[in-house]
């Protein structure tokens, strides 16, 4: 689903082949939010520098891309996984583009990611 006037795209999953429209069938996977208008609960929001990353969020990472996953960027909220071999994903990530928060991902990796 994408929502263009609100900056918000949010992917949804199925696995039995039914439309995952419909809440009997449809499983959030992610979403990509940008514009003036996001933020996080403890104030960061896009357009906003590094330091107010560091600031927010002191226990953020950034470690390299994950291709077929996530971009490089902040990983604010890590989430630990209950599939396969388990690891760690971004549950919350900024990424940035110019030096600034551009956009928040939210990632809920499950059922065959």
């Amino acid at each position: 689903m994408r929502w263009r006037r609100h900056g918000l795209k949010m992917d949804f999953y199925n696995l039995g082949g039914h439309n995952p429209c419909k809440p009997a069938y449809g499983f959030f996977s992610n979403a990509r939010a940008e514009g003036p208008h996001w933020r996080t609960n403890r104030g960061l929001a896009t357009g906003d520098r590094k330091r107010r990353v560091r600031k927010l969020y002191p226990k953020a990472a950034f470690p390299p891309r994950e291709p077929g996953f996530w971009p490089a960027g902040w990983w604010l909220v890590k989430r630990r996984s209950l599939f396969g071999s388990g690891g760690t994903y971004p549950g919350l990530l900024a990424q940035m583009r110019d030096g600034r928060v551009a956009v928040f991902r939210v990632r809920f990796p499950a059922g065959g990611d």
